[in-house]
């Protein structure tokens, strides 16, 4: 029997994605992905794998609400891919400092 390997990224949020919610353009959410295949695929488009939901999580707040930033509606400063998993756009966070 093979082994389902399983992690987490971040993706262009389903509310900018699905329900083409302006407020959301610039939001990411947790991904669960599985399999080998589906984790490669994020690594090559430039996403990061997380090991577990909570450093997906984790992540995720940080990079919708940056320090610099006030207020409610999210703000990331990193990219999206123009490769998807599962239909959503790959999120590829920015170098230490700067822009992705």
């Amino acid at each position: 029997m093979t082994e389902v390997k399983e992690a987490w990224t971040l993706v262009q949020h389903s509310a900018a994605v699905v329900a083409r919610d302006a407020r959301f353009a610039a939001a990411v959410e947790e991904a669960r992905v599985v399999g080998a295949d589906k984790i490669r695929r994020v690594r090559e488009a430039g996403g990061v794998i997380f090991g577990s939901y909570d450093e997906a999580y984790d992540a995720c707040y940080r990079e919708n609400y940056p320090s610099d930033v006030d207020g409610l509606v999210p703000a990331v400063r990193g990219k999206f891919s123009r490769k998807r998993i599962d239909g959503a756009y790959i999120y590829i966070m920015p170098k230490e400092g700067g822009e992705a």
